[in-house]
């Protein structure tokens, strides 16, 4: 059975590939005496996780040559390499067999070929030969809002793909702006659906698969980079489980497209208060990170740009919550994978855009709204939580100037106390239309008096000292400082590094997105700071009286927001 095929391409991150040699007409060509290695993220096998989840024992490398060469298969533990097998052959198959029960516990293993004369490696695989795969039939379901040209070119990758157990693809169509009876062929089914977010299209997507008979589904977003090898290796190793990890989960890890080799994120898990990306900017073009990344965290949950899970876990714990965008996939993965292992893989993953490139205002009250109806279905805060919450929102937001965005928070904080009979109730779509209306939008920074491009500063902020933060908080953030002594020359800074210091004494700032000319202008008032510093207090009485009730009603209603019933009637299918 093929395990594992060896990826070639032609692109300034070679070294994700392969190290040596030239790519030339899908080959890789060798003079005499001169070497390729695979031991790179893309091309080299992560066997201990084989050994640990699946019944595979040996794994035999065989590769395709024109040419004469020397191979030998290598495992590399961080600190040295070591041969453990060799072999020569000319014009034809080069073959290699490994038990991998005898290799180190924690190293990567990869061929190195050398020729003899001058050589064409036209690809390779890893196989095995002593495990018997599962009848598994995996769905992907890719969730998809008015992003016709990225989907369609995803589905035209993945359309000519040779997978072995993906039998269709489910593409849910929020928007519904993709021609069906165009697009929709025996392996595609595009489903116009109403738009309830994300979590309202896989959920639609975990449905179908569901009632499709399928064993798995892979939840895809529709603007990832697809690498169609990845969910050939997802899917052949869920079929080779051992029976007591038979509801393992795959999670793929997210490279971003501005810096490829950096490793964004391989799995995460969230303590209540932050995201905890494992293994972030890793370089996965150094080998001895391709070791780091075998160690395995304790992951929560994985991100839904790529995560495939059982269809088992419908029947075990029901689907999502309806909670539209922002921590659906946390709050399921809390639920579903509290028993269950989340692997995670080399080579296995996708490429995203940077998510400070598209950082929206709007997605701090649903960011907030989640978290607290997550934190309430699984018992995890008390309403002095809650409380302690506000206030972080509160002085983070006005002591950046975003009196407006703050807005923002008290309706999340207004409609979660309205416990889960607001979102039995609502329409998520109208919902939807009212946040993006009324949060503070991003301008052309251009059509700013006080903007020019000298402004622009993506250096790393400096730290800041603990008497200077003792001063900044006593002064309200500065609030209390006459507006005498602020510099009136515009200060400008990145979204992404904002922090409750970054306005400080700063009369005007521009907060500016990375990756585009958008961003936003922000005045200090301090009318407004304490306009909004008493309607905290007065949020936090509403908190103290009216959690407990909110929290059980969450708790109480949990088991039919996550029913067939529920969706089915949500959905209107």
């Amino acid at each position: 059975m093929k395990l594992q095929e060896i990826t070639l391409a032609s692109t300034e991150y070679s070294r994700l590939y392969y190290r040596g040699g030239e790519f030339s007409d899908g080959a890789i060509v060798l003079k005499s005496g001169e070497t390729v290695s695979f031991n790179t993220y893309f091309n080299c096998f992560s066997y201990t996780k084989y050994l640990k989840y699946t019944s595979v024992k040996d794994v035999t490398f065989s590769c395709q040559i024109e040419g004469e060469a020397r191979a030998v298969l290598c495992v590399f533990d961080g600190k040295a390499e070591t041969v453990i097998c060799s072999a020569t052959a000319k014009d034809g198959i080069l073959s290699m067999r490994a038990d991998i029960t005898a290799l180190p516990p924690r190293a990567i293993l990869y061929p190195v070929i050398t020729a003899i004369t001058d050589l064409h490696f036209t690809g390779g695989t890893y196989n095995c030969d002593n495990a018997e795969p599962d009848k598994i039939d995996c769905a992907i379901a890719i969730c998809t809002f008015k992003r016709e040209e990225s989907t369609l070119n995803n589905l035209k990758i993945l359309s000519g793909a040779d997978f072995s157990f993906v039998n269709k693809i489910y593409v849910i169509d929020n928007g519904q702006t993709i021609n069906a009876d165009e697009h929709s062929t025996d392996l595609i089914s595009i489903l116009p659906n109403k738009n309830f977010g994300g979590s309202g299209g896989f959920t639609r997507g975990i449905i179908e698969a569901h009632r499709g008979g399928h064993s798995h589904v892979i939840l895809m977003d529709d603007d990832v980079v697809i690498f169609p090898e990845a969910i050939e290796r997802i899917t052949a190793f869920i079929s080779l489980l051992k029976p007591e990890y038979k509801n393992t989960h795959f999670s793929a890890a997210m490279l971003p497209l501005s810096k490829l080799h950096v490793q964004y994120e391989m799995g995460a898990r969230w303590n209540g208060h932050r995201i905890q990306s494992f293994k972030p900017n890793v370089d996965v073009c150094n080998p001895v990170e391709l070791v780091n990344n075998l160690d395995e965290d304790e992951v929560e949950y994985g991100a839904w740009w790529c995560f495939c899970l059982p269809l088992s876990d419908v029947d075990a714990f029901g689907l999502p919550l309806p909670l539209f965008i922002k921590f659906d996939d946390v709050e399921y993965g809390m639920r579903c994978c509290k028993n269950a292992p989340i692997v995670t893989m080399n080579g296995v993953c996708v490429a995203h855009e940077d998510f400070d490139k598209k950082y929206s205002m709007a997605l701090d009250y649903y960011a907030l709204r989640n978290q607290l109806i997550t934190l309430a279905c699984h018992k995890r805060q008390t309403r002095v939580g809650a409380i302690s919450r506000l206030w972080k929102c509160t002085v983070r937001q006005t002591f950046l100037y975003r009196y407006d965005a703050l807005r923002l928070q008290y309706d999340a904080f207004n409609d979660f106390l309205q416990g889960a009979d607001f979102l039995i109730n609502t329409n998520a779509e109208d919902l939807n239309k009212h946040i993006m209306s009324t949060a503070p939008r991003a301008v052309d920074l251009g059509s700013l008096a006080e903007w020019t491009p000298n402004m622009r500063d993506n250096s790393t902020p400096k730290k800041v000292g603990l008497f200077s933060m003792l001063i900044h908080m006593l002064t309200l953030g500065g609030h209390l400082i006459p507006s005498c002594f602020l510099k009136k020359k515009p200060h400008a800074f990145p979204l992404p590094d904002a922090n409750p210091f970054s306005c400080y004494l700063k009369k005007t700032t521009i907060q500016y997105q990375l990756g585009s000319d958008q961003g936003y202008l922000y005045k200090r008032s301090v009318k407004r700071f304490f306009k909004c510093f008493f309607k905290s207090i007065g949020m936090s009485f509403k908190i103290l009286f009216t959690y407990g009730k909110a929290k059980k009603s969450f708790l109480k209603n949990k088991e039919f927001l996550t029913s067939y019933k529920f969706w089915k009637k949500h959905l209107e299918i």
